[in-house]
């Protein structure tokens, strides 16, 4: 069309000049008029041909500016991000639907209001900022802030704008993200952080601080002119120092586990009332010291005495609420309850007469490193993840658990674990402190480390058993076929030359029926199994505790 525009142009010319050449050949003895006449023709074809070319530029721009308008309005109408128009004094001019969605303003709400009536800005003077960044540069990129909603609630978003023209007049154009999200997130990464942060320091204080008295007493121990009183009272610190140097390294590779989701949960058979009274065994020295009573109330029908359950974790749930209680009391009672409730589950509590915590804490005294950022642990002590372990192992083994706490009567936490009845005729083991005759009984110890031989041999001295020794795996296995009379085996896992796990799979091959007890400081829950499911009939882990032992010999052995 254009193109047929443009001839018509060009043949309009072109008639003018043809006119003018027959007026000229009509007025031929008239030059004058000749060479108007074909002065006119030209500047007809001419102006003409100019007269289509200046309206079709015309046309074409108009096309392009609503091309450019269209597409404008598409990304403004569909932008998921916040698009506003404003004056510079702030009054709106347009807003989109994304807009709407940031802040809850609709276009009623806003179109010909000031921003400062409806007060978006939760920061006035972060606009104060960006109207002078924009009469420096003309734009303004990512100014972080934070915008009120209509419903009185904050968002903080990212805005970037810039000065357009509108009937001639600067207006701003603003582009606004929410990222409320993502501060969210980089907070909680920021206060971790933090509090891994706190809880690495404390940790280093907490090392530091047995490592310091095994280390200063070991030397004293040695004195010749200790007497016998004092030597046995530095022994006492030396054990507990080292049992609080265990308990902190196991909590901080657990922590690592759970929060890596690594733990699994085992199913065995368990007595609760040996659970308990287990737990209440390791606690009892540290009671008397604070002069603290601790009560084991077991409200169960011996039916429910027996269940299938993972009892490390049990005793480790159990074990860290009555730590915590023992902490935060200076005297008074600790009462520890166990009974069967709705839905066939256990009900366990641990009641203290201690300080006591607060409405605020009681929300977050079960997150990790809690305790060492509100300054707990300087002043009582631990590390500040007995709570979270304890939670994730309620939570892991099918439970809850939750607390009732005030400053009058101290703390009582709860927590439920599924009781699960064992097979009919299967009975399990109850816990025992008689001493064992093994006069008549020869057990190898096969271990590369010689401070270990010596340990288990003293252990064992009470018991009367023959012992025989290997110190490494292919020895074992000699000792296994040279001695028919070998009644059992603690067999460490990391040795030279052959390991446990592989001499224990070749002895079992000729010895199917003797029972080789896995003792490795490869100490871990998942571990421990790991060494069940592979063939070892027992499991102990290393640092080596005397009643463990004892019990675990005399579960195979007799």
């Amino acid at each position: 069309m254009k193109s047929v525009s443009k001839y018509l142009y060009i043949i309009t010319g072109f008639l003018i000049a043809l006119i003018s050449g027959f007026s000229g050949i009509i007025f031929k003895d008239n030059i004058i008029v000749v060479f108007f006449a074909l002065l006119i023709g030209a500047m007809g074809a001419f102006f003409g041909y100019q007269y289509w070319n200046n309206k079709a530029r015309l046309e074409e721009a108009n096309d392009a500016n609503k091309e450019s308008e269209l597409k404008y309005k598409t990304a403004f109408v569909t932008s998921p991000d916040a698009i506003n128009i404003n004056t510079f004094d702030g009054v709106y001019i347009d807003i989109n639907e994304g807009f709407t969605a940031l802040t809850q303003f609709t276009k009623e709400d806003v179109i010909g209001i000031n921003s400062s009536d409806i007060r978006i800005w939760a920061i006035p003077s972060d606009r104060e900022k960006l109207i002078k960044g924009l009469k420096e540069t003309g734009w303004v990129e990512n100014l972080e802030s934070v915008f009120r909603c209509k419903d009185g609630s904050t968002k903080t978003a990212l805005m970037s704008a810039r000065i357009i023209q509108i009937h001639g007049a600067p207006h701003i154009l603003s582009v606004t993200r929410d990222i409320s999200e993502r501060k969210k997130v980089e907070r909680a990464f920021e206060e971790t952080d933090k509090l891994k942060t706190a809880f690495l320091n404390n940790i280093s204080h907490e090392i530091r601080t047995p490592m310091n008295a095994i280390l200063g007493f070991s030397q004293l121990v040695t004195s010749e002119s200790l007497n016998a009183t004092d030597r046995k009272n530095f022994s006492h610190i030396i054990q507990k120092s080292c049992n609080q140097l265990l308990d902190i390294l196991t909590n901080v590779i657990e922590i690592s586990q759970i929060q890596g989701n690594h733990i699994q949960i085992a199913k065995e058979d368990a007595n609760i009332e040996t659970i308990l009274r287990k737990t209440e065994d390791n606690f009892s020295t540290r009671c008397t010291e604070k002069n603290i009573k601790l009560f084991v109330l077991i409200q169960l029908d011996d039916t429910y005495l027996d269940t299938i359950t993972d009892s490390y974790k049990l005793n480790k749930i159990l074990s860290h609420l009555i730590d915590n209680a023992i902490k935060f009391s200076n005297s008074g009672d600790i009462i520890v309850k166990c009974r069967l409730v709705k839905n066939n589950f256990y009900e366990f509590s641990v009641a203290d007469s201690g300080i006591g915590i607060s409405q605020e804490m009681q929300q977050k005294i079960f997150e990790p490193f809690r305790q060492v950022e509100t300054g707990m642990s300087r002043n009582f002590g631990g590390n500040g993840v007995g709570l979270s372990i304890a939670k994730a192992y309620v939570e892991l083994m099918g439970g809850e658990i939750w607390l009732q706490s005030d400053s009058q009567t101290g703390s009582t936490f709860f927590f439920t674990v599924p009781y699960k009845p064992i097979g009919a005729g299967r009975k399990t083991e109850k816990l025992t402190h008689d001493k064992m005759n093994l006069s008549r009984k020869t057990i190898l110890i096969a271990d590369d480390e010689l401070v270990n031989l010596i340990l288990f041999k003293k252990i064992l001295s009470e018991t009367n058993a023959n012992i025989l020794t290997a110190a490494n795996g292919i020895i074992a296995i000699e000792q296994c076929n040279n001695h028919p009379e070998i009644d059992l085996v603690l067999m460490d896992i990391k040795m030279p030359e052959m390991d446990g796990q592989t001499a224990m799979k070749l002895i079992k091959e000729f010895r199917p029926d003797l029972p080789i007890i896995a003792q490795t400081a490869y100490a871990l829950q998942n571990e421990k199994e790991m060494f069940l499911n592979n063939g070892f009939d027992g499991y102990v882990s290393k640092p080596i505790k005397k009643e463990i032992l004892l019990d675990t010999i005399k579960k195979h052995i007799l």
